[in-house]
């Protein structure tokens, strides 16, 4: 199950409903634990600002692919500014295909 989380990964949230992180976040990462995976299993991780202030609706921003066998793999997305607030998703595929779409918002501030 993949893991989203802040610049400290020990405090990762579970995917699966939105995740909320303030602008001033400096990096955000995706965490994927690979499980029994032959050694040239393919992932890739597509990070898009889907509804964004100043931007274009889904903007892809960057993409980074694995290689390899089983093994937990860490995907990040860094910005030297703060985030523009909106929606965000990154596209999690596997082997080519795609297996889950993870959605988070930026926001002004995080209660």
């Amino acid at each position: 199950m993949p893991v989203f989380c802040r610049t400290n990964c020990g405090r990762g949230r579970r995917a699966g409903a939105e995740a909320a992180f303030a602008t001033k976040t400096d990096v955000f990462y995706c965490v994927v634990t690979l499980s029994g995976a032959p050694d040239d299993t393919k992932l890739k991780a597509v990070w898009t600002a889907v509804e964004v202030e100043g931007e274009a609706p889904n903007t892809l921003i960057y993409e980074k692919e694995y290689v390899g066998g089983a093994s937990t793999v860490t995907f990040d997305l860094s910005n030297s500014q703060p985030w523009p607030p909106g929606k965000y998703k990154v596209d999690l595929y596997l082997n080519d295909q795609l297996d889950r779409t993870l959605e988070f918002a930026v926001v002004p501030s995080v209660q």
